[in-house]
């Protein structure tokens, strides 16, 4: 009987020091991770600091915490356990790493950075855990300053749009380069759309209120879809409105190069 007590009262223990083992156990990888890639996170928090957007890590890195938090509940339900196959993923992601220093692609090194935080939560937590949790760890990737590579056809399909749209209405408009030129002026692309420096935080944003107001996949679905081409049909309608202004004002209530 004594021995009995001792080893059920062992495992209630245990029990009680599992979740501090596994936060032990993740700390200790996120400190070495820290360690290990010190010039590439050096990189990633000094372009999150410049640029201080709502895209940046150091913004994005509190609204994570924020989803985990609203979730805590989930530690509780779902037993801890170790995975080992992320020690697969995170070999994976380092060779990757690897290669993007030593091609210095810089989006591809930040993206490796979020794939270790990714992957060591999914191995001192459980796969069942960052199943539950997928969304805030699948968030995280928005501090990826990847953005950018769409600037240029996000204004041109802007840019295409309003000429095809002025045009309709029997002013001659020409779309070259970065202008549109009417026969009153020329007009830079740059001066006359802005939406492309909210398009990220609004994915955000919508992403989300989806999360949080909708239970039904089809629903959030349809709430992105409906919801994100809002901000392009907007700045088409301010850019053709500022070229019509300008034409049937002389130029007078707007500017152009």
């Amino acid at each position: 009987m004594p021995i009995e007590k001792a080893s059920r009262r062992y495992l209630e223990l245990l029990q009680l020091k599992s979740p501090l083992l596994h936060l032990g156990v993740f700390l200790i990888g996120l400190a070495s991770c820290l360690i290990f890639y010190a010039s590439s996170w050096a990189m990633l928090f000094r372009e999150s600091f410049l640029a201080w957007r709502l895209s940046s890590f150091f913004m994005v890195l509190p609204i994570v915490l924020g989803l985990i938090y609203h979730k805590r509940h989930y530690f509780h339900d779902y037993e801890l356990k170790f995975s080992w196959l992320s020690l697969i993923g995170i070999s994976v992601v380092s060779m990757l790493w690897f290669f993007g220093s030593i091609t210095h692609i810089s989006v591809l090194i930040y993206t490796c950075l979020i794939s270790f935080l990714v992957l060591l939560f999914c191995g001192c937590f459980g796969l069942r855990i960052a199943y539950a949790f997928q969304f805030p760890l699948l968030f995280l990737y928005f501090s990826v300053p990847f953005v950018h590579f769409f600037k240029n056809p996000w204004q041109a399909s802007l840019a295409y749009s309003v000429a095809y749209f002025i045009k309709k209405t029997g002013i001659p408009v020409f779309y070259e380069g970065h202008s549109l030129i009417t026969a009153k002026g020329q007009f830079e692309v740059e001066d006359l759309f802005h939406s492309f420096d909210y398009l990220l935080p609004m994915a955000m944003i919508c992403l989300l209120a989806a999360y949080f107001f909708f239970r039904n996949t089809k629903a959030k679905f349809i709430y992105l879809l409906l919801s994100i081409p809002v901000l392009f049909f907007a700045d088409v309608a301010n850019g053709y409105l500022s070229l019509v202004t300008a034409h049937w004002s002389n130029e007078r209530y707007t500017t152009h190069t």
